[in-house]
């Protein structure tokens, strides 16, 4: 289910912009083409890995009182055990970063409808 939702969303731009009607004048490729050559910029980025000292804050501003998630570790517990989590977190999510893989693991999510 996840990997269906991860293909829709990471395709649904190209093919919606695939059905509009071809753009002429300032909002035709052409135009858009010649205004980012234009400033000077690259169609290539690089992102860079975390540091630990990044992933240490974000853990350490966990909010304490939101509720548990799918692994059942409440926030609290999280964040007073930063110092010791955060080496092998950094780890995992650079390594995420290198290979472009995701754990199966971090892809879970608790899909709730809200009527």
């Amino acid at each position: 289910m996840t990997e269906h939702f991860s293909t829709f969303f990471t395709t649904i731009a190209s093919t919606l912009v695939g059905h509009l009607p071809p753009g002429k004048g300032k909002y035709g490729w052409s135009h858009v083409q010649k205004s980012y050559q234009s400033m000077h910029t690259t169609t290539s980025f690089k992102i860079k890995e975390v540091s630990e000292s990044i992933v240490l804050k974000i853990l350490q501003n966990l909010n304490p009182s939101k509720t548990t998630g799918l692994d059942l570790l409440s926030p609290r517990f999280i964040k007073d055990g930063a110092d010791i989590i955060m080496l092998p977190l950094t780890h995992i999510l650079n390594l995420s970063l290198v290979t472009g893989k995701i754990p199966d693991d971090l892809k879970s999510a608790r899909v709730t409808p809200i009527y």
